[in-house]
């Protein structure tokens, strides 16, 4: 698996970035763990392994979902860092909570980055319930075919992201992936697996901006 916490990285510019461009950063918001129901419209954040969820490339889009009426719940994971992602107590645990946070939801969005690509591509679509659902897939593993076939499977309505220089960013796997579904994509020039720049900050903030465009577009588009 590419899933460990080599794959991720806090970013230092991000909270930055977020700082200029929204000036909220309260973990307030972003509560994690398990929660119970939650509004009409919910957006589900399943975060990497080791990059938040208030890091910029998650935290922009939750902005641009909440400003049209989205609440937002973070899943949370195991602390313990020999706890096996790939295992079914991990992906039961996850699929716990998004239970709890889409009861009597009528539209979900997944915001997903990296592992939480993983998590999102092994849940069950009955743990949704009927609601209509979207994803936001950002830095997705397709390379691994449970995401890829996952991604495929459960058929929704998708905005795939990839950062051109993301050394996990599988080119033919995520075209498989955006054909099949008929997916919006967006490949972001020059950006890593953080989704920045390296030693490029206003590139990454460039970056930043034409991630959150698509996202806005993404949520006017009907879904």
């Amino acid at each position: 698996m590419s899933t460990s916490s080599e794959a991720e990285r806090t970013p230092g510019l991000s909270a930055h970035v977020l700082r200029l461009t929204a000036g909220l950063l309260s973990s307030e918001r972003m509560p994690g763990g398990r929660l119970g129901p939650m509004g009409p419209w919910v957006t589900v954040v399943l975060p990497g392994s080791a990059y938040p969820a208030l890091g910029a490339a998650i935290r922009l889009p939750v902005l641009a979902l909440e400003a049209a009426g989205a609440e937002t719940a973070e899943i949370g994971y195991p602390n313990d860092p020999d706890d096996d992602r790939s295992s079914e107590a991990f992906h039961r645990g996850v699929a716990e909570q998004v239970r709890d946070a889409t009861a009597g939801a009528r539209r979900v969005t997944f915001v997903a980055k990296s592992l939480g690509t993983m998590a999102l591509a092994t849940l069950d679509k009955s743990d949704v319930g009927a609601a209509l659902v979207d994803a936001i897939w950002l830095t997705p593993l397709f390379g691994e075919p449970v995401v890829r076939a996952g991604a495929i499977d459960h058929g929704w309505r998708s905005l795939l992201v990839a950062g051109g220089a993301d050394r996990y960013h599988d080119a033919s796997s995520h075209e498989a992936v955006r054909n099949a579904l008929g997916a919006r994509s967006l490949l972001l020039e020059g950006a890593d697996h953080a989704l920045e720049v390296p030693g490029d900050p206003l590139a990454t903030v460039d970056r930043l901006r034409q991630l959150t465009e698509a996202v806005v577009e993404f949520r006017r588009t009907p879904a």
